[in-house]
């Protein structure tokens, strides 16, 4: 975990550790677009920390 503290950008297994939510509540979270995300490949997702945070 402390690992993930350091990173500026998380994949989505990080944030869903880093929140402490399940897979599938995140892919709720996101396709409701309830959390700020980015999908830069169109596959992969990636959240900012500070982001989260917030």
């Amino acid at each position: 975990m402390n690992y993930i503290l350091q990173k500026e950008i998380l994949t989505f297994e990080e944030a869903c550790i880093y929140l402490g939510r399940s897979a599938s509540s995140m892919y709720k979270l996101t396709s409701a677009r309830l959390i700020p995300h980015y999908v830069p490949t169109g596959k992969l997702i990636y959240f900012k920390r500070t982001e989260l945070d917030e």
